[in-house]
This record gives C-alpha cells, sequence and structure tokens, in this order.
C-alpha cells in the first residue's frame, strides 16, 4: 500500500504536466479547410503562371512555385530549382517569339497541405491564334505556403501523342 501512495504525488505532477502544456499550445481546433477557396486560390497561380509566361515575365513566372521545384519534360533530364529551371527556359524557347500558354484542368484533388491539378496544356503564337507550337499533357503537384497561399512545387508534363513503335536493337558487326 506504501508503494501506490508514494506514486500519487509523481502521477498528479505528470497530469498537472500534461494538462500545463496542453494549454500552453492553445485549445483551438484548426479551421476546416474551404475546398472551394483553396481550388480558386491554385487556378488564380496557374492564372498568374500563364500570364507571367505570355508577358515574357519568367522570372515572375517561376515565382509561383517553391524553390526547390522540380521540373520533368519529356525527354529531358529532371531541372531542379528556378535557377536551373529559367536556364533551361532561355535555352530552349526562342527569344525573339511571342508565345502564349493556356492551362486546362481535368482534375484537382486537395489533401491538407499539398494540392495536384492534371490537365493539359498549349503553347501557340500570340500573333496566330489557334496555331499550337507544343502542348501536351501536365501534372503540377502544389504545397500551401506558411501564409496559406500555394505555389507550384512538382511539375510534370508529356506528350499526348502516341508512342513510337519500339526500335529494334542496333545490329553488331560480324568478327
Amino acid at each position: 500500500m506504501d508503494r501506490i501512495t508514494s506514486t500519487k504525488p509523481l502521477c498528479a505532477l505528470l497530469a498537472t504536466g500534461l494538462l500545463l502544456a496542453s494549454c500552453q499550445r492553445g485549445t483551438a481546433m484548426p479551421a476546416t479547410p474551404d475546398r472551394a477557396a483553396d481550388e480558386a486560390a491554385i487556378r488564380a497561380v496557374l492564372d498568374a503562371v500563364a500570364t507571367e509566361f505570355n508577358a515574357g515575365r519568367m522570372d515572375q513566372m517561376v515565382a509561383h512555385y517553391q524553390d526547390d521545384v522540380v521540373v520533368s519534360a519529356p525527354g529531358a533530364p529532371d531541372v531542379v530549382g528556378k535557377a536551373a529551371w529559367l536556364q533551361a527556359i532561355a535555352t530552349t524557347l526562342p527569344a525573339d517569339v511571342a508565345l502564349a500558354l493556356r492551362f486546362d484542368t481535368t482534375e484537382m484533388e486537395i489533401a491538407g497541405d499539398l494540392a495536384y491539378e492534371r490537365g493539359t496544356y498549349a503553347i501557340g503564337l500570340k500573333d496566330q491564334p489557334g496555331v499550337t507550337v507544343a502542348g501536351g499533357r501536365h501534372i503540377h503537384m502544389f504545397r500551401r505556403q506558411a501564409d496559406g497561399s500555394w505555389k507550384g512545387w512538382r511539375l510534370m508534363e508529356n506528350s499526348a501523342d502516341p508512342a513510337g513503335a519500339p526500335q529494334p536493337p542496333p545490329a553488331t558487326a560480324a568478327p
């Protein structure tokens, strides 16, 4: 009985410590996420990306992505980070041609602080509406920032064209 009696003050002290610790963190429940607001915010980011691209302001375009952005495009190594992406854009897009980018979203899912958006994209000539010079499918992954805003985190592009036929291995020369 003495052993049980001697542990009561320790249990009371532990319970008081836990109670105080939980009070210091606050008792307010986190706000319920507003899916419609999150979707609208992500669509606004995509619109801003297209607007900046179409104006040729690539620095402002990549500002809508996290610093550790990864861009995966067909037939190219992954591009990691904003600086590398800007360099890739500078070496792959023609400097003297006005381009117009458009995203069309077909699916969006949001789970806490992560979201993905899937759809198609088209890059056309600004001065020749209806002329597409590049396009395909894309998946954007977004992360909610500390201030509640959304930024692109990962971007994968691929072609909607059918896959080519497998190529036979090269013939080896006879000895």
